[in-house]
């Protein structure tokens, strides 16, 4: 009896064996990248537009306000968090952002990140919060600008696609000057010609809006702030134009900054040197998206 059992049992396993081998076969398994969690690109480029000769300091997900110090071991998480969950590890920016200057944040950003800003040398700090994030590839980008009439910080975010995947340049133009005397500021961005294609080449100018993405065509142009209503407008044209340059699917941040004693002026990011022109096509504008950010800026302590 016992071997008769034995020989049904060793039959039952070949038949199952069989059966899951025919069912491999009409009804193949998941391929492993159907699997994995989906992720976008998203890159942090943080602007520094504060008018001020203290740069800021960068702390994303600390714990405490204050001078900056090294992040401490992770700790269980309180609340009704599991005990073997450990708390977030607050990243600390070891090097701090000029006037001027915009710099990528390393990491991947997540909702609900914080990220906390301190004036060097000065009783001026702000915190900002992470919203919802976009559901694709997008490029995050973050202005630090001084608020009007105050000497608070406060933010413009936005997100826009990344410049990979298209034929041509994108360019965020963008306004983050406070306290200068101004009606409607334009940018003027035109062809950049040298001295044989002024005679044989017809110039074309366009006036953009700012806070607002355009696709461009790689080459130079001259770009400059423009604004018909202001006294002496023709000089802050002539003071405010620059050169500048881009190249094909790149993302790009021209800003407005001045004020605080600082002069109007055009900060592009990153800067290039392209040798050649090209025609500026139709510019052509794209939508900006809010991160949906909370930012929270605390006043000066006196």
């Amino acid at each position: 009896l016992c071997l008769n059992l034995a020989a049904e049992a060793t039959q039952l396993k070949a038949k199952a064996k069989a059966a899951r081998s025919r069912l491999r076969r009409h009804l193949p398994g998941l391929h492993p990248s159907m699997l994995r969690t989906l992720a976008f690109k998203q890159d942090l480029l943080v602007c520094n537009a504060y008018p001020s000769a203290s740069a800021v300091e960068i702390r994303r997900n600390s714990e405490q306000h204050g001078p900056r110090v090294p992040p401490p071991l992770p700790q269980a998480a309180k609340g009704n968090r599991s005990e073997n969950h450990t708390a977030r590890v607050p990243d600390v920016d070891v090097r701090a952002l000029p006037f001027q200057d915009c710099r990528y944040i390393q990491g991947r950003l997540r909702s609900r990140d914080r990220l906390d800003f301190y004036l060097q040398g000065q009783s001026v700090q702000a915190s900002f919060e992470v919203g919802e994030l976009p559901t694709s590839d997008a490029l995050l980008l973050l202005v630090v600008k001084k608020r009007e009439g105050s000497a608070m910080m406060t933010f413009q975010d936005f997100a826009f696609p990344l410049a990979e995947g298209q034929k041509d340049a994108q360019l965020a133009v963008i306004d983050a000057a406070v306290d200068v005397n101004g009606t409607s500021p334009h940018l003027k961005i035109e062809d950049h010609m040298n001295g044989d294609e002024k005679e044989t080449v017809s110039k074309r100018v366009e006036e953009l809006m700012f806070n607002r993405v355009y696709s461009v065509e790689e080459g130079g142009y001259d770009a400059a702030i423009v604004d018909p209503r202001r006294p002496h407008a023709q000089a802050v044209e002539a003071a405010t134009r620059r050169v500048v340059h881009l190249r094909r699917k790149k993302n790009y941040v021209l800003m407005r900054i001045g004020g605080n004693g600082f002069q109007e002026s055009l900060v592009m990011y990153p800067p290039e040197h392209i040798a050649h022109s090209a025609g500026l096509r139709r510019a052509v504008s794209l939508a900006l998206l809010p991160l949906l950010a909370m930012a929270v800026a605390t006043a000066p302590v006196m």
